[in-house]
């Protein structure tokens, strides 16, 4: 058991765009802070969020919702290091500090309070061994020791095989609070060299490698891999005043939440989750996809391997490995293409830098309440504003911002 849990979830998401919030995006139904809260709420004494302006009042409604006692705090500055010092009043003793929007196996965080119980260490953190670039903190070892952190070195110049996640265990947090304070960031690892700092003052950071389930949503695209993670644990349920034709064909584990009718002729092949009131049109295909509430998937479309959020509308389009986020409407034979002929890897920019997916299909991210005309064609990789409107027989190449 720690004294404090300390979840961070008050980046701004920039690179997130055109879609909201990282830490807000509903799978199945909750959103992964809800998931979050859940997963690790018998796990501290106290339980801290560091939120941002933009996010506060909605954490504060989830929270609100739920019979968990949390504290929020608005986060001053920028960077995990000003996270962690805007809550610190809050902090004491045996602290574990995760991020809202990193995916992982709760075992890891057992694994951890053992090693502060029973070893001599001043705290752990957990790392992972990658064979490509990560930009994120590399962690040189040796022996169990950590002797140094080094934040987003140039990809030729890697130190190590190893990278840091954000799952850190400390004995005392206050004494760790103490060097954060009277270190100033070169650039955006303040974090990263109070801990470095703090092995050079004698403390002892040791290291756990973790090897099973990670996901760090940094980008849009990074919200098809979640939404995988979500969907390989489901069970095949039917809430309350599900209707299904007999005519229609469903194929593995499916979720489908109250109120949903599939009209005849669908077909559904899981895992997939189908939100509340969600209405699947005749002759339409639904495959390992996450569908909001209260949309539509009309006639004849086809969605495979895509996030759709709530009210998005459908009329005989094709979606395939997209991320649409809320209060959408395609017009009729609108597509988006997921696949390039030259069968590379699909790029995306983020701040004027074409950013690889990691994907050789993928398809376009929508932000919130788009309107995109009949016989629309979207080409891989591209992202559309909220509040966009394109028009009929548009051909949409580069994002729109």
């Amino acid at each position: 058991m720690f004294n404090s849990l300390l979840i961070l979830s008050g980046g701004s998401s920039t690179r997130f765009w055109p879609l909201t919030d990282k830490n807000l995006t509903p799978y199945l139904g909750l959103t992964l802070l809800e998931y979050q809260l859940s997963t690790f709420q018998k796990i501290a004494q106290q339980i801290i969020i560091v939120t941002n302006k933009s996010n506060k009042s909605v954490i504060e409604q989830i929270v609100n919702g739920t019979d968990i006692q949390v504290k929020l705090v608005e986060q001053v500055g920028n960077g995990q290091g000003e996270a962690i010092l805007s809550a610190k009043k809050y902090l004491h003793g045996k602290t574990l500090i995760i991020n809202a929007n990193d995916i992982f196996n709760q075992n890891i965080v057992s694994i951890l309070s053992r090693k502060l119980e029973l070893s001599d260490c001043d705290g752990v953190i957990t790392t992972r061994i990658v064979s490509d670039y990560f930009p994120g903190g590399y962690v040189i070892c040796q022996d169990d020791n950590v002797t140094e952190i080094i934040e987003k070195p140039e990809k030729n110049h890697v130190p190590s095989e190893r990278i840091k996640l954000v799952v850190d265990g400390y004995r005392d947090i206050s004494e760790f609070i103490q060097i954060l304070e009277s270190t100033q960031p070169i650039k955006d690892d303040q974090y990263e060299q109070s801990i470095s700092k703090y092995i050079k003052l004698g403390k002892k950071i040791t290291y756990e490698d973790y090897s099973e389930d990670w996901i760090a949503i940094k980008y849009p695209w990074d919200v098809i891999a979640a939404m995988q993670f979500f969907l390989s644990k489901i069970k095949d349920t039917k809430k309350n005043s599900v209707k299904i034709a007999g005519s229609a064909e469903i194929q593995g584990r499916v979720y489908f939440d109250e109120g949903v009718v599939v009209h005849p002729f669908a077909t559904i092949v899981g895992p997939c989750y189908i939100g509340k009131n969600t209405i699947i049109g005749s002759y339409s295909m639904i495959r390992e996809s996450n569908i909001g509430r209260d949309s539509l998937i009309g006639g004849y479309s086809e969605v495979t391997r895509s996030y759709l959020g709530n009210h998005v509308y459908l009329h005989r389009n094709y979606v395939g490995d997209s991320v649409l986020e809320n209060n959408i409407l395609m017009g009729a034979d609108a597509v988006i293409a997921n696949y390039r002929f030259d069968e590379q890897l699909i790029s995306s920019r983020v701040r004027g830098e074409y950013i690889s997916t990691g994907r050789s299909k993928f398809g376009a991210v929508i932000g919130s309440n788009v309107k995109i005309g009949v016989n629309s064609s979207i080409m891989p990789g591209v992202k559309i504003a909220p509040s966009s409107v394109v028009s009929p027989q548009s051909l949409i190449k580069t994002d729109i911002s």
